[in-house]
């Protein structure tokens, strides 16, 4: 009896109390008592020591808990946004123009339907507080979808190259738009012209469209793309070019620096697209 009684009093703290089991991502098991559940951890007691420290665990590394009335509860892995999380949003708006430059030339004479065009991202696209969205010399592949040659009678070549869309520097495809369509100069009209006179002008051969390497391109982007840039590569200011024009009279000339135009500065997308075309023909005519 007495037996039985010292046995009831070693137990007894454990009976009010039901058992829980948190089973955790790597395989392991912990027997304890759920104390408070949290957005992102739980708080527990171990059931081996309820009157020990209270234990905290991250949700993230909870698979399941079993409760001691025989529910389960499964946690979903990075539910939980990280609170410490710095967030710079920025969005590349649709209709943003984007120059791309050819890196290789081509011909209606020699290259067919379906053949991949190289181009690149000729400058930096830059947020509006400087970060990198998509870096210069960026890859970006066109489409052959169209090609025609050049024939007898002066019909002229024609290419049609598609291009889908651009890699941000953060590994998002950003979709532009831009069927370009290349012809060669015709000389069908000329040829029609003289056929009354000579009959052979008729089987001039027409001018084989072509595109040379180094030639530059505009692309619009589709849609709205969003941005946290927090850890985009800032932009390294460029400083003014400070030359002397008389080298007696020590007269400073400080070369301007023409800013690209921002969205926000412009009343509609389409007085930003015309700042933009100027600002870009700015930077070619200082080459």
């Amino acid at each position: 009896m007495k037996k039985i009684l010292l046995l009831i009093l070693i137990y007894l703290p454990f009976l009010g109390f039901a058992q829980d089991n948190i089973i955790l991502r790597d395989g392991n098991e912990i027997t304890a008592k759920i104390i408070e559940i949290n957005i992102d951890n739980i708080k527990y007691k171990k059931y081996s020591n309820l009157d020990g420290p209270l234990y905290t665990t991250n949700t993230n590394d909870i698979f399941m808990i079993k409760y001691e009335n025989g529910e389960k509860e499964v946690f979903e892995k990075n539910q939980v946004t990280k609170k410490d999380e710095v967030v710079e949003k920025y969005t590349l708006r649709g209709g943003e123009l984007i120059p791309l430059v050819f890196k290789q030339s081509i011909s209606s004479k020699n290259i067919s339907n379906g053949a991949l065009v190289k181009l690149a991202v000729k400058g930096d696209v830059i947020s509006d507080d400087n970060k990198i969205i998509i870096k210069s010399n960026t890859t970006v592949n066109g489409r052959i979808s169209k090609v025609k040659k050049a024939a007898w009678a002066g019909q002229k070549g024609k290419i049609d190259i598609q291009i889908n869309s651009i890699k941000a520097v953060d590994g998002t495809n950003i979709p532009v738009y831009y069927n370009l369509n290349s012809e060669g100069k015709s000389r069908q009209a000329a040829s029609i012209g003289l056929a009354i006179i000579a009959w052979p002008t008729l089987f001039i051969k027409g001018k084989q469209a072509s595109i040379d390497a180094g030639s530059v391109i505009m692309v619009e982007t589709m849609d709205d793309v969003k941005f946290n840039t927090y850890n985009f590569e800032e932009k390294e200011l460029v400083v003014p070019e400070i030359i002397t024009e008389d080298p007696i009279k020590q007269d400073i000339i400080e070369l301007e620096v023409v800013q690209k135009p921002k969205a926000k500065d412009f009343k509609s997308s389409s007085e930003h697209q015309k700042a933009l075309r100027k600002y870009y023909k700015s930077i070619e005519n200082q080459k």
